[in-house]
């Protein structure tokens, strides 16, 4: 609801809002800076790789499947297994030349925190858009904290999380079950 006049509360409630996205998202940022931006490491005789979006900042998991196995170059869609958000990924990976086929997925969901994106469109929004608009004549201020809302509810994947479900990953593998 616009009030025509300062609303006390709102104002508070903003300021609040505010400064929790803003302890949240450079609490995601300092995060990013101490972890890497790729990582390799091998699990139960899977090769396993952690890389960071360049653009968006969250992490991605992928583990890769050998020839032989009963899911090797199969569609992401026709592998069962249960990760975090759901596979969205398969493919070769062409940087890695070792004949593998990759299943991954995304930290970029719903209630997902990409620390870049938020970064650059804080930057964007309070820098190029204005800070008043009008309707029919009536001036009214934008609501700048309008992300900041909707980012109180979003989480930080840190690699140790995504670790964690590329061993699930590995795990349902062998045994042959997405469920666990």
């Amino acid at each position: 609801m616009l009030y025509k006049y300062p609303n006390p509360r709102g104002n508070i409630y903003r300021w609040v809002s505010s400064m929790l996205f803003v302890d949240k998202l450079d609490r995601a940022l300092e995060k990013v800076k101490s972890e890497p931006n790729r990582e390799t490491f091998t699990y139960k005789g899977y090769k396993c790789l952690i890389i960071r979006h360049p653009d968006f900042g969250h992490l991605c998991g992928y583990v890769g499947i050998p020839e032989g196995h009963k899911y090797y170059k199969k569609h992401y869609d026709e592998v069962p297994l249960e990760v975090h958000g759901g596979l969205s990924f398969s493919d070769f990976w062409e940087d890695e030349n070792d004949g593998l086929w990759y299943v991954g997925f995304d930290c970029a969901h719903a209630w997902d925190l990409s620390p870049f994106m938020h970064q650059r469109d804080r930057k964007i929004f309070n820098e190029q858009t204005p800070s008043k608009y009008w309707v029919n004549g009536v001036e009214h201020e934008y609501k700048r904290d309008l992300g900041k809302e909707l980012m109180k509810y979003e989480t930080y994947r840190e690699i140790e999380y995504v670790r964690i479900q590329c061993k699930r990953m590995v795990n349902q593998l062998i045994e042959g079950s997405c469920y666990q």
